[in-house]
């Protein structure tokens, strides 16, 4: 598109709003560059996950605090599933997983990119703990660096998650809180490892 809008910043009144116009005012000025998108196909960058389509283990490892220690997460009878969904526009990943507390969280990832914004999109519903919607400029190496806000158990928190591909059959999630003297903490990684159809046919 020709039109690139600049990426939303929290807390802040995007300017196209800022012009006293409705969404659908605007919409009406922009009518056939908005046909046309709408007309797209699926952006050539999402070739670029497409690696992540299949079925994963997962494990991970909480990091220590000041006041609790290192402790991992390991869940050898989870799975997680990534496959296309909306025509191939978005990547779903459904799955859930049992904690030693006994509770069963359940979990519906979404992965995009926006042409639009030309971003990375990531979008995660956690039931019954959380959601967020993150997002990142690109990649960076074999990583996706997102950020954006986290609603997790009744409180708001910022948080950068890394996407961090090891292999094509190997991911790990790093996430970082950010703090109030602008640094990012390490909290925890979640670490993936694909599942050849063998290995699910035998679990």
């Amino acid at each position: 598109m020709d039109h690139i809008p600049p990426p939303p910043i929290p807390g802040q009144v995007p300017a196209a709003q800022a012009t006293g116009k409705s969404f659908y005012q605007r919409w009406a000025e922009r009518r056939e560059e908005i046909a046309a998108f709408l007309q797209r196909d699926v952006p050539a960058e999402m070739e670029q996950v497409q690696w992540l389509i299949g079925t994963w283990s997962t494990g991970g490892t909480v990091y220590a605090t000041p006041t609790s220690p290192e402790r991992s997460s390991e869940h050898p009878e989870a799975r997680f599933r990534w496959s296309p969904a909306f025509g191939g526009h978005w990547l779903q990943r459904e799955g859930g997983v049992r904690w030693s507390e006994g509770n069963q969280f359940n979990y519906a990832n979404f992965l995009s990119y926006d042409p639009c914004f030309r971003l990375w999109v990531h979008m995660v519903i956690e039931h019954p703990s959380s959601w967020s919607v993150m997002t990142a400029p690109g990649w960076t190496g074999n990583q996706l660096v997102f950020e954006g806000t986290a609603q997790i158990l009744g409180e708001t928190i910022e948080l950068r998650k890394r996407m961090i591909k090891l292999s094509d059959d190997a991911f790990k999630m790093q996430n970082e809180e950010h703090q109030a003297d602008g640094a990012w903490l390490p909290i925890d990684e979640h670490r993936y490892t694909r599942v050849v159809e063998e290995e699910i046919s035998d679990a």
